[in-house]
């Protein structure tokens, strides 16, 4: 009697700690991907790029969503994540960006064999939900474009975008990712007219990259 008894404690404390682990609401997962819909650009550059990986720093490289709840703290929503790492998503959300613009002869992915001359890179440096007054969503990326055909002067662009954008009606998740989207949109919109200008003064004054015997005949003096 006493061993049944001990059978059906263990029993319920067995589920008791399954109910109290399992999470009550299904994880809801996420593709943060903004709609270019603007025109083709008229203006394309004489060359091509490709689009180097984009990282992003701590906190905030994880699926999960991450909120600021005061001025020193953040916290990851355990409901709503990423459909895959941020880094990724916001990689394919600028190469599609690109490509869809038309400002390059084409925009090359980076797992492929074709030799860059020309390379996009990115950081990540803030991506989070303000949960704080006036609900908003911040977004700040650094964009690097380089060239090696130009050893004095490879980076062609370096600057940080940043935009936020106010969560509208409630603090919903479609109200969330919408937001985080705007937001995103404005930072590549901004990317996109740099680049345009990038694109020209190449154009107008191209890189001649110099072959070994030049350079074995510069290197000898």
């Amino acid at each position: 009697m006493k061993i049944i008894k001990l059978i059906l404690c263990c029993t319920v404390l067995v589920l008791s700690a399954c109910s109290i682990t399992k999470p009550t609401d299904e994880v809801k997962q996420w593709r943060l991907m903004p709609t270019r819909s603007a025109d083709v650009s008229t203006t394309k550059a004489n060359f091509w790029i490709t689009q180097g990986n984009i990282s992003v720093v701590s906190p905030f490289d994880t699926k999960s969503w991450v909120f600021m709840v005061d001025d020193a703290r953040f916290q990851k929503d355990f409901y709503n994540e990423y459909i895959s790492i941020p880094g990724e998503m916001i990689t394919n959300a600028t190469r599609q960006w690109l490509e869809q613009s038309g400002i390059f002869q084409f925009v090359n992915t980076n797992n492929n064999n074709l030799f860059a001359n020309y390379v996009l890179q990115g950081n990540v440096e803030e991506l989070f939900v303000d949960i704080r007054k006036d609900p908003k969503v911040v977004i700040r990326i650094n964009y690097l474009l380089t060239t090696n055909l130009d050893s004095n002067n490879p980076v062609l662009l370096r600057k940080t975008y940043t935009a936020t954008e106010q969560i509208s009606n409630r603090v919903d998740s479609k109200d969330i990712l919408k937001a985080q989207e705007i937001a995103l949109s404005k930072i590549l919109t901004q990317l996109e007219e740099d680049l345009v200008e990038v694109g020209n003064n190449v154009t107008k004054n191209p890189i001649k990259k110099l072959n070994p015997s030049t350079m074995d005949k510069k290197s000898s003096k």
